[in-house]
């Protein structure tokens, strides 16, 4: 299996059509149910961290996240971790999409989890997708 950009792209373009997706918002489940999905078609098992954060935005004081952890099984149990987070950053009155942060790292590392599911690799592998990356700055 080898990697294919327009796969990557693609990821990219559903994202984005998600719309704005900053931790706790209605649209950001809607992205973490499109991974769930994809990693889930690609034979993985998909484990869920969920958690509440506080931020330092009096609008959102706390917000509830999801971290999601695929796993793909190594010959080794020592761990190699592949991540990127899948939330935008908030702003309120702009309509940021995020197409390139966080967009572009999280469509490449789910076509990385399509091509490395089929692999057997040396170590095991944890494709991590973070929430929260892009925190509630105060506006």
């Amino acid at each position: 299996t080898t990697f294919d950009a327009s796969k990557a792209f693609n990821h990219i373009r559903n994202q984005v059509n998600f719309g704005p997706h900053w931790a706790g918002s209605p649209a950001i489940k809607q992205v973490r149910n499109y991974l769930i999905n994809e990693l889930t078609s690609y034979g993985l098992t998909v484990h869920q961290d969920a958690f509440t954060a506080q931020t330092p935005n009096p609008k959102f004081p706390t917000v509830e996240m999801v971290n999601l952890i695929a796993e793909i099984p190594g010959k080794k149990k020592e761990v190699v971790i592949l991540a990127s987070h899948y939330d935008t950053k908030w702003f309120p009155e702009e309509n940021f999409l995020g197409a390139n942060d966080s967009g572009s790292s999280t469509g490449v590392l789910l076509e990385l989890a399509r091509v490395l599911a089929k692999s057997n690799p040396e170590y095991t592998l944890w494709l991590v997708f973070f929430d929260g990356e892009d925190r509630m700055a105060r506006y």
